[in-house]
């Protein structure tokens, strides 16, 4: 009966998100919860659903007419998620806001995160990346004043790590997509010695193979 009833919830928050019905769709999820009251792993499952309807909703908001209204919602919900979910909603607001066109806005939420006294370098580092992988395809058209602000955000999380040769790896590839190649030599240098048991192999190999690439690219080869 209960995967009856789960699988009927699942069947009527489809349609009521693809029609923007997120108030419905939440009511549904809270009613689910207060039947199943006594099913603690259910209900947390129901908890993670209601928070992924409010993140579709305000992005719904964002992508129609509703853009502020959009943007306030994520930032709320960015700062109630767990500590672990901060770091891809600050990602997604990020590309949002450059999908928008909002330049200025983008920059400034960078540097929000980068003087927040308490902000880890993962956070730091994940904001970064996410700027390096946007600005490395030409159609995203990423602005230069974000891909500096993530240079500065990668600074501080090496600052704060500085033997975190994934910290250093994303600091060096802003650091190359900027044009400086000898300091990003000299970074990813820093990021292939700073490897320790912790990386995946394969992360680690693509950290010493941006090096290689890098010297290739020195010298012209």
């Amino acid at each position: 009966r209960k995967q009856q009833e789960r699988g009927l919830l699942q069947t009527k928050l489809g349609p009521l998100m693809q029609r923007g019905k997120i108030a419905e769709a939440l009511a549904l999820v809270d009613e689910a919860k207060k039947s199943n009251a006594d099913d603690k792993e259910y209900v947390a499952m129901l908890d993670q659903m209601s928070f992924s309807i409010q993140v579709n909703g305000a992005i719904q908001k964002v992508q129609g007419d509703k853009t502020d209204e959009g943007f306030a919602e994520l930032a709320k919900l960015t700062e109630t998620c767990p500590p672990e979910l901060k770091g891809r909603l600050k990602g997604l607001q990020l590309q949002l806001m450059i999908a928008k066109g909002r330049e200025q806005q983008a920059a400034a939420m960078i540097g929000a995160v980068a003087d927040d006294k308490k902000a880890a370098a993962n956070d730091l580092n994940e904001l970064a990346w996410t700027v390096f992988q946007m600005a490395s395809n030409p159609e995203a058209k990423v602005p230069k004043s974000v891909t500096v602000a993530a240079i500065a955000a990668a600074e501080k999380a090496v600052s704060l790590e500085p033997k975190n040769g994934m910290v250093i790896d994303t600091l060096s590839h802003l650091v190359h997509l900027n044009g400086d190649l000898d300091r990003a030599i000299e970074l990813q240098t820093q990021a292939v010695a700073s490897l320790g048991d912790d990386v995946p192999p394969q992360n680690a190999e693509q950290i010493r193979q941006f090096l290689d690439e890098l010297k290739k690219e020195k010298s012209g080869k």
